[in-house]
């Protein structure tokens, strides 16, 4: 037996039913299309931003990383706290499904991609075409704020690391000053206190001989030329030791800079706006979806009543 779709089928169920069929697919586009109406107007607006000053934590690109961040439900939860969204979408702290629908409404009506040119599209759509801006807006706002504090977190680490080497140099240091107090005491060689002033000239080795050259003068005092190893071994570890703790002294300063620095970790190139034009609901393509489903459905109805009558 031929099946109900067959193109024979079609033709002589068209040719037998047509004016019901155009009567019914007419009066079902007409009612799809004017349930439109009942939906409320979504509004979008949208911003195309490039990330700027992130720093590598994986082997992500800056692109992919700012997707990461900007979708995170920290950001999040800070824009639907700002706007109150749970309220403007009408979600009941009560229900007990209310984080499922609070994520489900915020990532249905929130969208951002990577775009092919590895710029990033922000892009909100709602009801209150000003609301849907000023959550770009706001989205980019505590994507800043959350970088920062990703950025400021990492920097105090670096500081926290950094201050127990000083510590540990500093308890080297102190020792190493100590033991060549020592010797200068024990030698009765004044000049040496001269060259622990580093602060005050600049020393270097030449040949196992300190040579301090002062400030003040050019002139090259040889400290301690002739006088043994010992006072110029321990001053050579002292003199390494106050180096690595002046490095890390100054590069424990630039970290402290770099966590308190406020600045902004992307570029905007297109800003968003407050949209005049609705997005959706689109009338007449859901009405021509809707009057075609609706004909395919009295094709089948219509089918399996001829098929039913054939078999009677």
């Amino acid at each position: 037996m031929e099946g109900v779709f067959s193109n024979k089928n079609i033709l002589y169920i068209f040719t037998k039913w047509w004016k019901h069929l155009i009567a019914i697919t007419f009066l079902g586009t007409v009612i799809i299309g004017a349930s439109t109406y009942l939906i409320k107007p979504k509004y979008k607006s949208y911003a195309v931003v490039y990330p700027v000053n992130l720093g590598a934590y994986s082997e992500e690109s800056y692109t992919e990383q700012m997707v990461a961040i900007l979708n995170s439900r920290d950001v999040a939860n800070s824009v639907i706290t700002e706007f109150g969204l749970d309220n403007h979408w009408r979600i009941s702290k009560e229900d007990k499904t209310y984080n499922s629908k609070l994520y489900e409404y915020y990532y249905d009506l929130v969208s951002i991609r990577k775009t092919p040119y590895e710029s990033v599209e922000i892009s909100v759509l709602d009801t209150d075409p000003k609301l849907a801006c000023e959550i770009v807006n706001s989205i980019l706002k505590h994507y800043n704020n959350k970088v920062r504090e990703i950025h400021k977190l990492k920097m105090l680490e670096y500081v926290n690391v950094n201050r127990q080497l000083v510590s540990m140099f500093e308890e080297q240091v102190g020792h190493s000053n100590k033991i060549l107090e020592t010797i200068i005491t024990r030698s009765g060689n004044k000049e040496l206190s001269k060259i622990m002033n580093l602060t005050k000239g600049d020393s270097r080795i030449e040949n196992d001989e300190i040579v301090l050259r002062t400030k003040d003068s050019d002139e090259e005092l040889d400290l301690i030329k002739g006088y043994g190893t010992e006072f110029l071994r321990y001053f050579k570890v002292y003199r390494e030791q106050a180096s690595a703790m002046a490095s890390i002294k100054i590069e424990m300063d630039q970290q402290i800079i770099e966590a308190n620095k406020e600045i902004t970790y992307y570029t905007m190139v297109s800003s968003p706006y407050a949209p005049d034009k609705k997005y959706s609901p689109m009338r007449v393509p859901i009405a021509l979806i809707g009057g075609l489903s609706v004909l395919v459905l009295s094709f089948m109805v219509l089918g399996f009543i001829e098929r039913k009558n054939i078999n009677a």
